[in-house]
């Protein structure tokens, strides 16, 4: 508990507290909520274990990452990264004439559909717990979530709540999309969105819409149906759009991509979570773009870079398997980003840093180790001499020049391989120190050097 130093605490109740807290390892800064055991009910602690269980197995840009789970005797704290942006409700507080974006709506409906298609329904929907940074919508607070099927509700606002919710029933996913209802409703007085919230807010659910890509559909349905246009216009100009967007050349659809990547702010990976996250959800990365070798390939590589399991999962369900094989290293990467477990084949691993080595393109080496350091250091893997060496020499190969080429790249490879060298020192293994290239090159940057300061 001492690693972390409470900021600012941020709400309180008889039995949970809220806190801005910053790490004083890393000087990093994040959001804790903390259960009192002694003052909290089975159901606090029931869902409140929930929430821990519901975030690790959720890997989306779009809701906290569960970062640390510490139990004490008498607490449970979740360390979650910080979301820094405003809720719905501060919005709609500060702005009397508060109009939501379509995007946000449908973007939300996408985070519901990966809850739900993880087992899980959210339960707590409200203005409350959906959040907007950097124009992009976050959900927060899963402690009201139960498996989808339960017939008991433990927590949830009575705004929202359904017709089922106070009965026996199983709870399905009509339940959320009742809240989303709800929610949306006062939002459209006089338009088709407002028949469609009527719809979401049936009480009978097997009225309602039966699932969230049946809500999404009729949502953009209705956002497309103008005066006098017929829903035969509709399908057929959704017809021709997607006939003209799939002959474009992969050329086009990867400058497409890389430019509107330049445009976002924030890191690497964070930009390419994002960017790829958008581009799923509007269809932008279906099987047929996929089909193409030089789109696999581009896509796949990008997906490796973001980190996230439900990205990469993504494109190897979708890239064929004929291409696969062409990328041995990429789908070897991919397999250990979606992979659950810390087990590892150590003779495989010592054969991708071999191929690593030999590797050519200076940013997809850097890209690829960073990636293979990362889920070292994630699953604690110890890796043995000869990877040691292997690792050693990949990072000594660097010249300056290389690095400041693509120094935003290599000062995340820098950080993450100081990271992992002292985390193999506090197993008590003999490490070599840190490359000179990467001494001078980040001497001025202030995350490496509070790391390199570690190493005296």
């Amino acid at each position: 508990m001492e690693r972390y130093k409470v900021v600012r605490t941020l709400s309180s109740s008889f039995c949970t507290t809220c806190a801005l807290v910053e790490d004083q390892w890393t000087g990093k800064r994040y959001f804790t909520k903390t259960l009192f055991l002694s003052n909290a009910t089975k159901i606090h602690i029931h869902q409140f274990r929930m929430e821990i269980h519901v975030l690790s197995l959720m890997d989306d840009p779009y809701i906290p990452h569960l970062i640390d789970v510490i139990e004490e005797a008498d607490q449970i704290m979740i360390i979650e990264t910080l979301i820094p942006g405003k809720t719905w409700m501060k919005m709609t507080e500060e702005k009397r004439q508060f109009r939501l974006k379509k995007r946000w709506i449908l973007e939300l409906m996408h985070l519901l559909e990966n809850l739900h298609a993880h087992g899980f329904l959210y339960m707590d929907l409200k203005l409350e717990n959906v959040m907007v940074y950097q124009d992009h919508v976050f959900l927060i607070d899963f402690n009201a979530c139960l498996p989808v099927g339960s017939v008991q509700v433990y927590m949830s606002s009575p705004s929202n709540q359904t017709p089922e919710s106070l009965t026996q029933k199983r709870k399905e996913v009509s339940t959320d999309i009742y809240a989303l209802g709800v929610m949306l409703k006062p939002f459209y007085k006089l338009s088709l969105y407002r028949l469609w919230c009527l719809k979401c807010t049936r009480k009978n659910a097997k009225k309602r819409f039966r699932t969230m890509r049946s809500a999404r559909f009729y949502f953009l349905l209705a956002g497309h149906i103008r005066k006098g246009m017929c829903l035969l216009l509709f399908i057929l100009s959704v017809f021709f759009y997607n006939i003209l967007f799939f002959q474009s050349a992969p050329q086009d659809l990867i400058h497409d991509y890389q430019l509107q990547h330049h445009q976002i702010q924030g890191g690497i990976q964070e930009k390419t979570q994002r960017l790829l996250s958008e581009w799923i959800v509007q269809n932008r990365l279906r099987k047929e773009v996929l089909s193409n070798e030089e789109n696999a390939s581009f896509f796949l590589e990008q997906s490796i870079f973001s980190r996230s399991q439900s990205i990469v999962s993504y494109l190897l369900e979708n890239i064929p398997e004929s291409m696969q094989k062409k990328m041995p290293l990429q789908i070897q990467l991919a397999h250990w980003i979606t992979q659950q477990e810390h087990s590892y084949d150590a003779s495989l691993l010592i054969r991708s840093l071999q191929a690593i080595q030999e590797e050519k393109d200076i940013f997809n080496k850097g890209l690829h180790i960073l990636v293979v350091e990362q889920l070292l250091l994630e699953k604690e893997i110890i890796l043995e001499k000869e990877g040691r060496l292997l690792l050693e020499n990949i990072h000594k190969s660097w010249t300056i020049n290389e690095i400041q080429e693509n120094k935003e790249l290599f000062k995340e490879v820098a950080c993450i391989h100081a990271e992992y060298l002292l985390f193999l020192r506090s197993r008590e293994i003999q490490t070599s120190s840190l490359p000179q290239a990467f001494i001078e090159s980040f001497q001025k940057e202030e995350t490496f050097m509070k790391l390199f300061e570690l190493f005296n």
